[in-house]
């Protein structure tokens, strides 16, 4: 279910950018995403040596893999999304970044929807291991908390990036204008 999710993702993107090519910056966070997901998926995200290793170091008690790639999936695709936001929908950067926010709270509810849904098809008694909770009846709330904190943070930076950089172009205009 992670690749058809993941392939679902890619798609989509694949889709707008032959309309709207990203910049470079979006396909680099894009790949990483991809990356942390595919190495998630092959062990599966409570499984991850990874998440054991800093588990282990932080004496977390378990292993967090998953929960720091849906944070690094509202961090990594919330640039994305801004990018899409602004290009289809609005110019305005505020409500662009606002669109990109709700695309990824969007996409990280209707995943935890779906893995559910799978997981009661498919092995009812099995399902508690194939979501991944680790006996944190909260897991799928957390999961999407931490997707949008990553995606809040993300857009905090372009908005404080881009707000610098376009008052810095004024000053500059102002100067020898």
């Amino acid at each position: 279910m992670v690749y058809f999710c993941s392939g679902q993702v890619v798609e989509f993107y694949s889709g707008v950018d032959s309309r709207f090519p990203f910049s470079d910056l979006s396909y680099v966070l894009i790949f990483i995403f991809m990356c942390l997901h595919a190495f998630g998926a092959h062990y599966t995200y409570s499984e991850v040596p990874l998440g054991f290793w800093i588990s282990d170091a932080l004496e977390l008690g378990r292993n967090h893999y998953d929960r720091w790639v849906h944070f690094s999936f509202g961090l990594l695709v919330a640039h994305p999304s801004f990018e899409i936001a602004l290009r289809v929908i609005t110019p305005v950067r505020k409500l662009a970044s606002l669109v990109g926010f709700t695309i990824i709270v969007t996409i990280s509810a209707a995943y935890e929807v779906i893995e559910w849904c799978v997981a009661q098809i498919a092995d009812p008694k099995a399902a508690l291991a194939y979501t991944g909770t680790q006996g944190d009846v909260f897991d799928a709330q957390k999961d999407m908390a931490l997707a949008a904190a990553g995606a809040v943070l993300s857009l905090l930076v372009v908005t404080v990036v881009s707000g610098g950089i376009v008052s810095l172009l004024k000053w500059k205009t102002k100067e020898h204008g």
